[in-house]
């Protein structure tokens, strides 16, 4: 079964200081695998909604793996809302025992992933891998036995249909 949130093509637009967010997930129960897409400008609080939307979608699994596609992206996070960030999920029983790969292509946004990296493997256990183009995170998403969704690209190129929130 594959689930989004929502009405099929209703983007959430998310407004902060940092400026515009664009946010997209789906998740696919039978292969247990989530993928998320962002888009725009990227700040601590967006994130925080986007995990509160994902994690309270009753198809959710904390147990599931996942894709974070960041290719359309930037990345305003500083190492202390990374910080604030893990505080926030270490105790949470919603917070993700997954492995997630993510796609950065940006240098800036691959350098914000590596310290997230290193700041979540040990307290919370999980196994965040970094991709700089889709077919390598795909294909490592396809070795955990789960298919990331792919998103439709505008001239309707691209796989399955990413249907919004």
């Amino acid at each position: 079964m594959f689930y989004m949130g929502r009405e099929a093509n209703e983007a959430a637009s998310l407004s902060w200081a940092c400026g515009p967010m664009e946010f997209e997930y789906h998740i696919d129960t039978e292969k247990g695998f989530i993928t998320e897409w962002f888009r725009g400008e990227i700040c601590l609080e967006d994130i925080c909604v986007a995990l509160q939307i994902v994690q309270a979608d009753p198809h959710y699994d904390p147990h599931f793996n996942g894709l974070v596609d960041l290719q359309e992206a930037m990345l305003e996070i500083r190492f202390a809302d990374m910080m604030r960030l893990l505080d926030k999920q270490v105790d949470s029983p919603r917070t993700s025992k997954g492995r997630w790969a993510f796609i950065a292509t940006d240098p800036n946004n691959y350098g914000t992933m590596r310290m997230y990296k290193s700041v979540t493997d040990v307290p919370l256990g999980l196994e965040v891998n970094l991709f700089t183009t889709e077919e390598e995170a795909l294909a490592w998403c396809a070795s955990l036995g789960g298919g990331a969704a792919r998103r439709k690209k505008a001239d309707g190129s691209g796989g399955a249909a990413g249907e919004s929130i």
